[in-house]
This record gives C-alpha cells, structure tokens and sequence, in this order.
C-alpha cells in the first residue's frame, strides 16, 4: 500500500502522534493507540489539540474536516460489543490520507 493524498502533512501527524506513550496510563492525559488515534482524557483537551494538530499540519486555515475528534462512549461501545482500551476517551484523528 502506498500513502496517496497530503502525505507530507499526515506524516506530521504521525510524527506529533509518536511522541506520546503508546498505552493508558494513570499518569498520562494523552497516548496513540497506533491506529491514527490520539486519545485524550477530557474533551477540551480534544479539541485543544485538534486545533494546534490542524493548524501545525495544514496552516492557519485548515479544512475544517481535516482533523476530526469525537468520543469513545462507554454505552455504545458495549452496546456494540467493541469496548477497549479506547473506551471512554476522546480521539482526535487525521482524516486526509488515503491508500491505494
């Protein structure tokens, strides 16, 4: 598979990504589940960094669906069946790449 779309700015992202821890920890407000998912403990600290991550990677006027985040609801989660580690964290998340 070959990286397709805003490579240079996804591998920002990455780079920004990699410098968490890479699990929960008590003693960590945000990780990177590995999955393109950056995971934070309480929604303004989503939002805070979905702005420096949009703003570092795509300029001061970033598409504004360039970098998404949202909540990880404990009930739909076990609803679905899918609760994890991720569960209960608010993500933020690159949506501008694409594979081929």
């Amino acid at each position: 598979m070959r990286l397709l779309e805003h490579d240079a700015a996804h591998q920002s992202f990455v780079g920004i990504a990699r410098s968490l821890p890479d699990y929960p920890a008590k003693w960590t407000d945000k990780w990177y589940s590995g999955y393109d998912y950056i995971l934070c403990r309480t929604e303004a600290q989503a939002i805070e960094l979905a702005e420096l991550i949009g703003f570092d990677c795509y300029g001061p006027c970033p598409s504004y669906d360039a970098i998404e985040y949202g909540y990880f609801d404990p009930e739909d989660d076990a609803g679905s069946g899918l609760s994890d580690e991720t569960t209960g964290w608010w993500f933020v998340r690159d949506n501008t790449f694409f594979w081929d």
